[in-house]
């Protein structure tokens, strides 16, 4: 079983996440962040079972989604990092120009 460990760049996405939500909802706030962090979870016994990040075509950056999010993460050895958290409406390339395209 993988090791499952989250950025800090993806702890603070988190953070901001279920802050915005919780202006409207409390509640949904936390029902909602929950989500988003238990579903990566699942990646320390299948952490292939995300898909290649079809913007970048670089095999080493996956993801899974937890809609409207978009949970993008590596694999290293027997880790897997959570490297952010990105909302599906938006253009991945702009919120993520550190990441590398395997192009």
């Amino acid at each position: 079983m993988a090791r499952l460990t989250w950025s800090p760049v993806a702890l603070e996405e988190l953070r901001g996440i279920i802050m915005e939500i919780a202006k409207d909802s409390p509640i949904y706030a936390k029902r909602f962040g929950l989500k988003l962090k238990i579903a990566p979870k699942r990646l320390r016994r299948f952490p292939l079972m995300g898909w290649v990040v079809p913007e970048f075509n670089n095999p080493v950056l996956r993801e899974i989604a937890v809609d409207p999010y978009r949970i993008i993460y590596t694999v290293e050895s027997r880790e897997v990092i959570v490297l952010a958290i990105v909302h599906a409406s938006r253009d991945l390339r702009r919120a993520l120009p550190q990441m590398k395209s395997g192009e």
